[in-house]
């Protein structure tokens, strides 16, 4: 081979190996985003139920985090479509009637967009909530496009600090402003995120929908069930729970909600060894 064929060849080798290098970077990067938020989004829905789990690692929270992610995308998109179609147009001398109405436009279009792409989530989630369909478009997707609007505003002005124009305490305090609405905005997000979506996708899908059974109990288990003030079995002689929803469930323990005698829903921490099994129920 020439020596230019073997530079060419050389050349081809490393920019297949930097190519795969700057790939294998990325996935490495998004995998431990993904795996981040939904860790923190499955520890959200844990803590209103008064228990953690950030020792074990599960492939779940993945799959968490990838639904999650496209719930805060979708959100954006209305806004991001505004401020995109508004760096187009600027520099055009167009009639300010007619910038309008084109701006209105791109922002309809990223608002259905929006709405189908929820509709197509919440489907793919087995999920059925009006409410919650609601909830995303006119609450969450509301916040997300006040925090990217001040967001911009913001960059703005911290792009144009030097200029005399721009007083350094205006930059200070929308700073402050902006450090605040997306900390509230995230925060409420993952929030809604945990209590609206996850406590409502199977858990197959990286949800943690409660499990509708009925526990098989040991003797212990049975004492424990009639002390814990529980509703007790139709039958005397039954070693079985009635109906509970399983919320969550590790190597040593159950968290349960079952109705008590008096009638309301109380959450119980049952140790594993108590029970022999349980049988699945239909929602």
């Amino acid at each position: 081979m020439s020596p230019d064929s073997n530079t060419a060849q050389a050349k081809l080798e490393l920019f297949t190996f930097e190519l795969f290098e700057r790939a294998a970077k990325v996935t490495i990067v998004a995998v431990g985003v993904l795996y981040s938020l939904g860790l923190l989004i499955t520890n959200t829905y844990l803590a209103l139920i008064g228990v953690s789990d950030f020792s074990s690692i599960k492939p779940k929270y993945i799959v968490t985090g990838a639904w999650s992610s496209l719930v805060f995308l979708l959100a954006s998109l209305p806004s991001i479509f505004l401020i995109l179609g508004w760096h187009e147009l600027r520099n055009y001398e167009i009639q300010l009637k007619n910038l309008i109405v084109d701006l209105l436009s791109r922002v309809i279009v990223g608002i259905m967009i929006t709405v189908y792409g929820y509709h197509i989530l919440i489907f793919s989630l087995h999920i059925q909530d009006s409410f919650l369909f609601s909830t995303l478009i006119f609450k969450w997707t509301g916040s997300v496009s006040v925090a990217i609007i001040f967001s911009w505003y913001w960059i703005k002005i911290w792009l144009k600090r030097r200029s005399p124009s721009i007083l350094t305490s205006k930059l200070v305090n929308y700073t402050y402003l902006v450090f605040v609405i997306w900390l509230a905005m995230i925060l409420g997000g993952i929030t809604l995120t945990a209590k609206k979506i996850y406590a409502k996708t199977p858990e197959a899908l990286g949800g943690g929908k409660p499990t509708a059974a009925e526990l098989i109990f040991n003797p212990e288990g049975m004492t424990f069930w009639k002390q814990a003030g529980a509703t007790e079995p139709t039958s005397p002689s039954s070693t079985n729970s009635g109906r509970v929803l399983i919320l969550y469930q590790d190597e040593h323990e159950f968290v349960i909600k079952t109705q008590y005698k008096n009638g309301n829903d109380k959450i119980i921490f049952l140790n594993k060894s108590l029970v022999q099994g349980f049988l699945p129920k239909e929602q």
